[in-house]
């Protein structure tokens, strides 16, 4: 009997993770169950590539700390994004031959865990074990999932899918009253910050405060006060203890990015509010259009920023039972979650600019409808719950849903689906868009009619496959409309890139697309070459002031911006000539069996060179102008912004790179006198430089690159990447790591291992 006791509880306990596992898999079919993959924007265009260049990293021996092979390089560690020390992460070491079936398996793993996340977090509110699957899956699988599917957004779906973790650990750590309990909060902190997307972990952590406020409100005593408030505090302090690996070197590179160096100001804050009337969407979706369907979006930008439908059913259950005290904290996480998503029109979002500095970089108040969706998922688990278990004015309130509001929604949905049929000349600006509303209207009516009919059913016969098949409706209505934003097909490297594999990845001579970008940006990050170019915005500022700076010529590849970048190889979509610029008679045909144009400039300057004199332009500004106008583009002279501890002799030298390495470069020189030796690549404060094995001065050379002084005859020059803010918070977190860890062995391995 015991046995069967056990054997019965195991199966209560892995019914509900497998159970959304199942779904999960019918989610992602048109990815896990076939040979295709993961398409999106910034899949490809951002994190397959460099995704990529970190697993083959990995692989050669070298943990990368910085990524040569985009702009003129630029911090890993210091872009959260790359997830380096997110564990999930590593999984992607097992997928190195197909990285976009990592990606997917992922992804997938991720969308999973949030759903039983949420499911736990519901149960806490008082929701029904099958109840709290139903919410959990209207949102976990619902449109602002979807959204960020087809756009791409890794990160994103990393991090969100902590969110409900963070909420649920609270509320453990609060309700048990012990510092013990913080622990699982405060490890659903530190993860979600370590997979990269610093404002899904800003906005977990604002369901944090929410929820303390919430039980500060319940509490009805200081002593009661004072140990939610404690738990919150330790949880957060765990979460950013534990998170510190990211968080800190991503502060402390702020500085050398484009977006840290950016003035921050509410208008940028406020990019991508959810208009007004666009809030439409969470009852009727797509009422703006689809952008992966052949009627386009025409709604405020982007369609991924303003989505977070979760089917019918969360709306018809406004008016269901439930407790009052949870009913009231999904209220009010809709309310906020609206209110946040319209931006500074709500007022609320400017004042949180106003008061929590640290948000003032974020943008996109649309992303707060992730806590509009998790309340109704509350209100849906709640309502389904007094289903379950009916009291006695449950069934007046299923008729009342019925009748006051489920059928004038019905008559709505239908006449305004009719309405567009008819007279969708007159009511769109379109009538592609009058026919794609009229059918989005008409499915809206059948599934809030399927709704309407089960709510039926439930009154007369109140049994439990009843149940099933609300939670089955409630499935089918957000996975009709979240699963085409998924979009399955065969990525490939872009076939530029495939021709570019015939162009040797020498550390001399980096690569540029000319005109329209013909292929992906970020595509030298595959294929090993050194781009001057990369899309990730954690650009860094250096080489965005410069190529902005120089404008449309930065499309001339022998441009005195693009001679420094050291760009040997371009590649167009036409002949050269044709952009109207001097850069055909630098440049010699190559690869001509590609459908693409391909060049080489013999004559580039070198990565690595001897200058022969320098000279003192403390200002910026005035430094690229003489950049520009041809000044220093030979080689011969370079702008140095302080003064060196050497004397040029003025007769130059070789320079040859020897290795080249993600954190290291060395260089041998031969110079005929005293002199500074120049490297192409981004300068930053946290490379170091010795020459012959002595530390050296690092030189900023013509405001971007880096530079030092060499002595005459022979020398080795060693450039290393040492952040040393990342090695303090590998210290400091790992530490933190290891003292949970053994604690929680101790705590729960150890007495189950010696047991009697």
């Amino acid at each position: 009997m015991p046995e069967a006791k056990s054997n019965t509880t195991f199966l209560q306990r892995i019914i509900v993770p497998l159970g959304l596992a199942l779904l999960t898999v019918l989610f992602f079919a048109p990815v896990l169950l076939t040979n295709n993959d993961l398409g999106g924007s910034d899949f490809e265009q951002i994190h397959y590539p460099l995704l990529k260049f970190v697993v083959n990293s990995v692989y050669t021996g070298e943990i990368p700390l910085w990524n040569p092979h985009q702009f003129l390089g630029y911090s890993v560690v210091g872009n959260p994004q790359y997830g380096l020390l997110y564990p999930p992460n590593w999984l992607l070491l097992i997928f190195r031959n197909d990285i976009y079936s990592g990606v997917a398996f992922i992804v997938a793993l991720h969308v999973w865990w949030m759903a039983y996340g949420l499911t736990i977090f519901y149960q806490q509110w008082g929701a029904s074990k099958f109840a709290a699957c139903v919410g959990a899956i209207v949102v976990a699988f619902g449109g602002f999932v979807g959204s960020k599917i087809y756009a791409g957004h890794y990160a994103v779906l990393l991090t969100v899918a902590w969110l409900p973790w963070m909420m649920a650990g609270y509320c453990y750590a609060y309700q048990k009253g012990t510092w013990q309990s913080a622990i699982w909060g405060g490890i659903a902190l530190g993860l979600a910050i370590l997979a990269g997307h610093p404002q899904f972990a800003y906005l977990g952590g604002v369901g944090l405060g929410l929820l303390w406020l919430h039980a500060l409100f319940m509490r009805d005593n200081n002593q009661a006060r004072l140990r939610v408030t404690r738990q919150f505090i330790l949880v957060v302090v765990l979460g950013l203890l534990l998170g510190i690996g990211s968080w800190l070197p991503t502060l402390d590179y702020q500085d050398q990015t484009v977006r840290g160096q950016a003035e921050r100001t509410l208008d940028f804050a406020n990019q991508h509010a959810v208009p007004l009337r666009q809030l439409v969407a969470l009852v009727v979706p797509n009422t703006f259009g689809v952008p992966n369907a052949d009627v386009g979006y025409w709604g405020e930008p982007f369609y991924e920023e303003m989505t977070g439908y979760v089917g019918w059913l969360p709306f018809l259950f406004l008016f269901l039972g439930g407790a009052w005290p949870q009913k009231r904290f999904a209220l009010a996480l809709i309310f906020f979650g609206v209110v946040m998503a319209l931006g500074a029109y709500g007022g609320l979002y400017a004042l949180q600019y106003y008061l929590v500095p640290p948000a003032r970089g974020f943008r996109a108040p649309g992303r707060f409808l992730i806590f509009t969706s998790i309340g109704f998922g509350m209100i849906l688990a709640l309502g389904m719950t007094a289903l379950q278990y009916p009291q006695e004015k449950t069934t007046h309130f299923v008729m009342l849903v019925s009748r006051r509001l489920g059928l004038p929604l019905l008559i709505i949905c239908s006449g305004a689906a009719i309405a567009f049929a008819i007279f969708g000349d007159a009511l769109a600006e379109k009538p592609q868009q009058a026919d794609f509303l009229a059918e989005q209207l008409a499915w809206a009516t059948c599934f809030l009619f399927l709704a309407l009919i089960a709510l039926w059913a439930w009154r007369y016969s109140k049994a439990q496959f009843v149940l099933g098949l609300i939670g089955l409706i409630a499935f089918l209505n957000v996975l009709f409309y979240s699963q085409p934003l998924l979009i399955a097909e065969d990525v490939q490297l872009s076939e530029v890139w495939q021709d570019a594999t015939n162009i040797p990845t020498t550390s001399y001579g980096r690569i540029a697309q000319i005109g329209t970008p013909i292929g992906i940006i970020n595509g030298s990050s595959w294929t090993g070459h050194y781009s001057s170019q990369g899309y990730d915005p954690i650009a860094p500022n250096g080489w965005f002031t410069l190529m902005d700076a120089t404008g449309i010529y930065i499309q001339d590849a022998a441009s005195a911006t693009n001679r420094l970048f050291g760009v040997r190889y371009v590649v167009a979509g036409q002949p050269l000539e044709n952009y109207g610029f001097g850069s055909a008679q630098y440049f010699n045909q190559i690869l001509p069996e590609s459908q693409y144009f391909f060049y080489e400039n013999p004559t580039t300057l070198a990565r690595a060179y001897i200058t022969q004199r320098y000279e003192i332009e403390e200002n910026d500004q005035a430094a690229i102008q003489r950049i520009l106008q041809g000044e220093v583009d030979r080689g011969d002279v370079i702008l140095l912004d302080k003064m060196p501890n050497c004397t040029p002799s003025g007769r130059g030298g070789t320079a040859t790179i020897v290795d080249y390495q993600p954190n290291q470069v060395v260089v041998e020189v031969e110079a005929d006198g005293a002199g500074i030796l120049v490297l192409g690549d981004q300068y930053d404060p946290d490379w170091m430089v010795r020459v012959n094995g002595q530390e050296a001065q690092l030189l900023r050379v013509n405001t971007t690159f880096r530079g030092v002084c060499v002595p005459d005859g022979a020398s080795t020059v060693e450039f290393s990447y040492r952040p040393t803010t990342f090695f303090f918070a590998l210290v400091l977190g790992g530490l933190g790591w290891f003292l949970i860890l053994a604690m929680l062995f101790y705590k729960f391995f150890l007495p189950i291992v010696f047991a009697k």
